[in-house]
């Protein structure tokens, strides 16, 4: 399974990735697997405290056919991909940690662009352990995929090589966190987190990604208040933080190191068991070198939590950072299984790779125990971001609304983003939007689909090459077989308008898996 998630590189950052993720992961299913309870797990009979381990490998074969092999403008060409995958899966849960993997290897055999031939893969590993319980414990997570470069260049309906703007984005980070308590006036948390975004060749053509690989340390010191504060309570935060870029492609200038410094107080008064009146302020010190701003300056704001029920959650902050106007929002409505509703904004200083390394960090499993992405619930993609994969630190203000449910033998979902991206007063604006619908039609046969519209606009040189439109659609049909086989027929139409294409392509995929 490592061989599949973290392939072995010829320069430092990938041999330093590779090293670390899988040492690291190696150290804990150790820790895991001296558990007594979680190692009758494997080969016994659960009990009620400890979930049992799932472990789950498969296989699938794939016929693909598409009339824009690759995604041309004009000259279009269709084409048959033959695809082999294999897949694990593992997920366990013990008293002491747990860990959720999933890996994927294909290889793809196209019957007339056979220079695009390759084998492809995807994995995505999360893995939580308490070292000593209650007060240290380790988060190690790492996550890989294929992705497209530029928002405005070529971008396939289907997962598959192109031979062009694309680039296998590999991320992970070890998150180490120790946590005391001072008798009942304050706990302490000091964590370290190491985090690396790299872009590798992708499995045909040139790594089109036109940014540095980066090597990321925190370091973070909390003070919080303990069990003797109790209508007035506190935080006190410091932290500082610095990212080196590495293996900087030959046209893209390397910047040098990046640096963080952050210090904030929170102090949150309770007027009732449901609301509670909360004031933020600090101090910013940011060195960006791609950023021609002056971000050195306090900041406040005040706001308010209000938690009426357990399915009701609103937290709301306003007031000054970053020089100008700020304000986060958090709000959470769950009042029935058909309805989950989450919404968020929030304004940054980011990097591309300080999104991912942050994405990363952010899965969350649901009451399942999947890992899911925890504003919209559904299968996380952590490597994957807007806009053109740059060295390009900008202000970023980002909107997300969620509404998802499960009805009966229907589930729905609608999803919907806008961000807004700045450098020195040149703004990029980015909408999209997902609608998707699946019915269990019968005891053996499932549907589904789905709709998704992105727009981009304007682009500017610092933030990518121009603006672009996509609408598509998805329609699915998997029928069960027998207890282990799968068959499924997919259709899936996509129509690309930018500044550099103009595109439209239709697939129709069958595909036959074996789950062991």
């Amino acid at each position: 399974m490592h061989r599949i998630l973290f392939q072995s590189r010829t320069h430092q950052f990938r041999n330093c990735g590779h090293f670390i993720c899988t040492h690291v992961l190696s150290l804990l299913i150790s820790v895991l697997g001296h558990n007594p309870n979680v190692a009758a797990q494997v080969n016994g009979p659960a009990s009620a405290a400890n979930p049992p381990w799932l472990f789950q490998a498969g296989g699938s074969l794939t016929t693909t056919y598409t009339d824009n092999v690759l995604v041309a403008d004009v000259s279009r060409e269709s084409d048959l991909i033959g695809t082999a995958t294999a897949v694990a899966n593992l997920r366990g849960e013990g008293r002491r940690g747990s860990i959720n993997a999933t890996a994927n290897l294909s290889f793809d055999s196209y019957a007339h662009k056979s220079n695009l031939n390759s084998e492809r893969y995807n994995g995505l590993i999360a893995s939580d352990v308490d070292i000593i319980e209650d007060m240290f414990r380790v988060r190690a997570n790492a996550a890989t995929q294929l992705q497209s470069t530029s928002d405005s260049g070529a971008q396939p309906a289907s997962e598959r090589s192109i031979g062009q703007n694309q680039a296998q984005v590999l991320t992970y980070l070890v998150n180490p966190e120790l946590h005391t308590r001072v008798g009942d006036g304050f706990e302490i948390r000091a964590n370290y987190n190491l985090s690396g975004t790299g872009y590798l060749s992708p499995p045909a053509g040139p790594n089109a990604a036109q940014a540095s690989d980066t090597l990321t340390q925190v370091g973070v010191l909390t003070l919080t208040s303990g069990p003797s504060f109790t209508s007035l309570s506190w935080t006190l935060t410091g932290s500082i933080e610095k990212t080196k870029r590495l293996n900087t492609p030959a046209n893209v200038q390397n910047t040098g190191s990046s640096d963080r410094r952050n210090a904030e107080a929170v102090i949150q008064y309770r007027m009732s068991q449901a609301l509670a009146l909360t004031a933020t302020s600090g101090y910013d010190e940011i060195n960006e070198p791609t950023l021609n701003q002056d971000t050195e300056d306090a900041y406040a704001r005040v706001g308010f939590v209000w938690v009426p029920s357990s399915r009701t959650n609103i937290n709301l902050e306003g007031g000054y950072r970053y020089r100008g106007p700020n304000f986060q929002a958090d709000i959470t409505y769950a009042p029935r299984e058909w309805l989950q509703l989450r919404a968020t904004f929030q304004e940054s200083i980011e990097t591309q790779q300080r999104l991912v390394a942050r994405q990363l960090g952010g899965v969350v499993r649901d009451d399942l125990g999947n890992l899911v992405d925890p504003i919209t619930g559904l299968n996380p993609n952590v490597t994957q971001v807007p806009f053109d994969i740059s060295d390009q630190a900008f202000r970023r203000n980002s909107a997300q609304l969620s509404l998802s449910g499960v009805f009966g033998r229907n589930n729905y979902s609608l999803t919907g983003q806008y961000e807004t991206r700045d450098v020195d007063e040149t703004r990029s604006d980015q909408w999209s939007a997902q609608a998707a619908l699946g019915r269990q039609l019968s005891p053996h046969l499932a549907a589904d689909v789905s709709f998704q519209y992105a727009k981009v606009e304007p682009r500017t040189a610092t933030l990518g090459q121009g603006q672009s439109e996509t609408i598509s659609g998805l329609a699915n049909l998997e029928y069960q077989l027998g207890p282990t086989v799968y068959a499924s027929l997919q259709y899936i139409y996509q129509q690309r308008q930018s500044t550099i294409v103009d595109n439209y392509e239709n697939v129709v995929v069958l595909s036959l898996t074996r789950r062991f």
